[in-house]
């Protein structure tokens, strides 16, 4: 049996918080948004949903989409600048050896997976990212039905990322090297709580070794 291990993007696999805040920060200002203004203001967001954060601060609808694209077309031209944590590329390439991936994301699909494809990372089965749907639980159930009785694993490095792999019913892995970090994290008591990247490949081989043996 190979499980599904589903991966968050930036925070996670890539150092891309500034250029990621950058890029909200002057689409905001592009369509008159000032509900976001610091760097406390943005990671808030990411309590929950992130597009629901969004509508929860009063950027709802046409402004909401306005926002996001902004947002994407920045990312996208500052996609070059970002860094893989160290030691990611090399958890991501043994972790295909028995796991599944898949790239579930606030980001924009193109954006996560033409980096990863210029690292020469294309290891994944798919990017789901904000454009195919804004909801990481719809998109966490939606590749797990299509892999029945498979065990999943989401990592994530936000609260909302924990509490979407919750509700979507797979076990969450915080990661304390993302935007939200230790302390925050441990408040919302993720399955497993992974200090540096190190850590990445053990937790899921653990993850493994306590599946029920088929066949």
């Amino acid at each position: 049996m190979r499980p599904l291990v589903l991966f968050d993007y930036d925070g996670v696999l890539v150092d891309s918080l500034d250029y990621f805040i950058d890029a909200f920060l002057d689409a905001c200002h592009e369509h008159g948004c000032h509900q976001v203004r610091t760097r406390d203001d943005f990671l808030n967001l990411f309590d929950i949903n992130f597009y629901d954060g969004m509508a929860k601060v009063g950027l709802t609808g046409k402004l909401r989409h306005a926002v996001y694209r902004g947002m994407a077309e920045r990312l996208k031209m500052k996609s070059g600048k970002y860094s893989f944590f160290k030691g990611i590329p090399e958890a991501l390439r043994e972790a295909a050896e028995f796991a599944d991936i898949y790239v579930i994301s606030s980001n924009d699909s193109r954006v996560v997976q033409e980096f990863l494809d210029a690292h020469n990372l294309s290891l994944y089965r798919e990017v789901l990212g904000a454009d195919k749907d804004t909801s990481k639980v719809r998109k966490i159930r939606g590749v797990s039905s299509r892999h029945p009785n498979v065990p999943a694993i989401y990592v994530g490095d936000t609260t909302g990322d924990i509490l979407e792999a919750r509700e979507a019913g797979v076990i969450s892995v915080g990661v304390a090297w993302g935007w939200h970090g230790l302390a925050r994290l441990e408040k919302i008591r993720p399955d497993h709580l992974l200090k540096t990247p190190a850590d990445l490949v053990p937790c899921l081989r653990t993850f493994i070794s306590a599946l029920p043996l088929t066949g």
